[in-house]
């Protein structure tokens, strides 16, 4: 898809500073993209002006966040300088904790993957997740490039206002966390923090089997189920973060669905073969949220 600059209803809400940064983020993104691109193809991509083009690419060049990294001969005149993403700029941190593991990945400015790590939790306690977490992030800083910003998912609700999770009954990690990314460390940089499940939804809204739905329902089925709820094209957490925490929601007999599945066959089941084999449970969960009409499903399959 071409990127395009910033909307002209941006000129109304800020000065020349707010504009040069809307303009270089659209800068960034098409090197993202497609990768090293001249001023004057990222000028046809994003519609920039060549004076435009030109002051972004002072801006990053003196920050640090693109380089020259080599030469493209023209059909006339002389040569285009390419510029690209500098990998040493900076690095980012995406973490998932996750029933019984903590999983990190850091990729350096281009998006190129550094290193994973996957570390055992023997307790359902969230303290001994976040410790586990905290070790990871000090693993990370240690490294020569700088961290930038961090992403953080976990297997619990997530307030919408203050990104704290809390343990809900039952569920496979227990304990609050008031402060998630202070109690990572992550104190310094831009640090998201949500619900794994709201991160899948937000995956398949963006790139995946929902990107042209503004309206659906994300049911996962792993250690314990829950869902994204999409309206109107944004994600719905409710005044709390448990929009999607339908695993509590009380069936006809007065049982969680938790409970009930449980004790039924997809329990018995690893969560790998929940996924495939156990789909016919749906129609059961989108019962007991009383919903009578839906548009046909589209189903994916994680690994």
């Amino acid at each position: 898809m071409q990127s395009t600059g910033p909307h002209p209803s941006a000129r109304a809400k800020g000065g020349p500073a707010v504009l040069g940064q809307m303009t270089d983020e659209t800068v960034l993104g098409v090197l993202f993209d497609h990768g090293p691109s001249s001023r004057a193809a990222i000028a046809k991509r994003t519609g920039f002006s060549r004076p435009t083009m030109s002051e972004s690419a002072q801006r990053l060049l003196a920050a640090g966040q693109i380089v020259e990294v080599g030469q493209a001969a023209g059909a006339r005149g002389r040569s285009a300088v390419l510029y690209n993403l500098n990998p040493d700029h900076g690095q980012t941190l995406a973490m998932s904790i996750e029933h019984a593991r903590v999983l990190a990945t850091v990729r350096d400015y281009r998006g190129k993957l550094l290193w994973d790590r996957s570390v055992r939790v023997a307790s359902g306690d969230l303290a001994d997740y976040l410790t586990a977490g905290r070790a990871l992030v000090d693993e990370v800083r240690r490294a020569p490039s700088p961290l930038l910003a961090a992403a953080i998912s976990v297997a619990a609700p997530v307030n919408p206002v203050d990104r704290g999770a809390r343990s809900l009954p039952g569920a496979p990690i227990s304990g609050d966390a008031e402060d998630l990314a202070g109690a990572l460390g992550l104190v310094d940089v831009p640090v998201e923090v949500d619900n794994d499940v709201n991160w899948a939804a937000i995956a398949e809204h963006r790139r995946g089997s929902m990107r042209d739905i503004e309206d659906f329902l994300f049911v996962h089925l792993g250690a314990g189920v829950g869902a994204g709820l999409f309206l109107s094209g944004k994600l719905h957490r409710g005044a709390h973060g448990t929009a999607g925490e339908i695993a509590f929601l009380h069936m006809p007999d007065g049982e969680t669905l938790m409970v009930r599945l449980g004790t039924s066959d997809i329990g018995a089941v690893t969560c790998h073969s929940a996924r495939l084999l156990h789909l016919s449970v749906c129609p059961d969960i989108l019962g007991s949220l009383r919903i009578e009409r839906m548009p046909p499903c589209r189903w994916s399959t994680f690994t």
